[in-house]
């Protein structure tokens, strides 16, 4: 069962981000079910005007990336001019795991980040972002023993990384705790679970949807591992970071497209129904059969709302 739910949890992690389809079905999936998908990253060239003047900093485009995984149009979003050039170049040749809607492989649009950084630790985290390109692909790939393996070097890179890097240690730990589960080593996983949700409650905002992913994902590592007064407490977290993701949509209602909040908000609303049921299944083994029966009809109640705003 382990090994099923880590291929399940990991496509949850792009629905829970991804959600909204535009025209001829494009889809728009969250930066970091993007870095998920990552298969190839080819790094810039640090423009030799920047480094003589030592500028550093971060550059987001928005790619288009087609049905096959390639890179087909780079928009830039921020970032300091003398650095844009090295970045837009070095992402055309990134290559990533096709998205699906459907099931089938489809066209996306996403967010992407390019770091340019001199001194103490620059050197260090390009190579761990190579290793995490090669973990992602283990991951995706269903390489359940290489992927224990290559992701465990990486967070091994990870940790001795800078501070300042600490979104990168979050995806390392999150990786090595996603291959562990797939080996059905359940305290490892535990442990990097939530080491990674400890980061990611000092990076990530609330109302993020990677946070109920997370929340969910450490829930299942305390039941696995049979400490059930915590799986109990991460569900409830859970179902909290969901609900705060569902308010942050209501506030971005007004900057989206009918079609596109529909279609968010129906994704939000399966995946509070799935944790709602998984919690039931927690409480009833806890022996709380009241408690999960309230869980069940309250998942019940979200099914029919669905049905009636079809």
């Amino acid at each position: 069962m382990p090994t099923i739910r880590i291929l399940q949890r990991f496509c949850l992690a792009v629905l829970l981000c991804a959600g909204v389809a535009a025209a001829q079905d494009i889809i728009q999936v969250s930066p970091d079910a993007a870095r998920q998908h990552l298969m190839k990253r080819v790094e810039p060239s640090y423009p030799s005007n920047a480094e003589f003047t030592r500028i550093q900093g971060i550059v987001t485009l928005n790619v288009t990336i087609d049905e096959s995984g390639k890179v087909k149009a780079v928009k830039v979003l921020s970032g300091h001019p003398f650095l844009i050039d090295a970045a837009k170049n070095a992402v055309k040749w990134w290559k990533f795991e096709p998205f699906t809607l459907h099931g089938k492989a489809t066209a996306a649009n996403s967010q992407v980040t390019v770091e340019f950084w001199l001194g103490d630790g620059a050197a260090e985290q390009r190579e761990y972002l190579q290793a995490e390109v090669e973990c992602n692909r283990m991951i995706e790939g269903h390489m359940a023993a290489e992927a224990g393996s290559t992701c465990n070097k990486a967070l091994g890179m990870a940790a001795k990384l800078e501070k300042k890097f600490a979104v990168d240690k979050m995806h390392a730990y999150g990786n090595a705790a996603n291959a562990a589960s797939s080996l059905n080593q359940g305290a490892e996983a535990e442990g990097d679970y939530r080491k990674e949700l400890e980061l990611a409650s000092r990076i990530l905002k609330p109302g993020n949807p990677e946070l109920v992913l997370m929340h969910d994902h450490l829930a299942h590592a305390y039941q696995t591992t049979n400490q059930l007064q915590q799986a109990d407490s991460e569900y409830s977290a859970a179902e909290t970071a969901q609900s705060a993701a569902q308010a942050e949509l209501e506030n971005q209602k007004e900057h989206l497209n009918l079609d596109a909040y529909r279609r968010v908000n129906a994704s939000y609303a399966r995946n509070m129904q799935a944790i709602l049921k998984e919690h039931a299944a927690l409480l009833r083994q806890m022996g709380k059969e009241s408690d999960a029966q309230a869980l069940e009809q309250k998942a019940g109640s979200l099914s029919e709302a669905g049905s009636s705003n079809q």
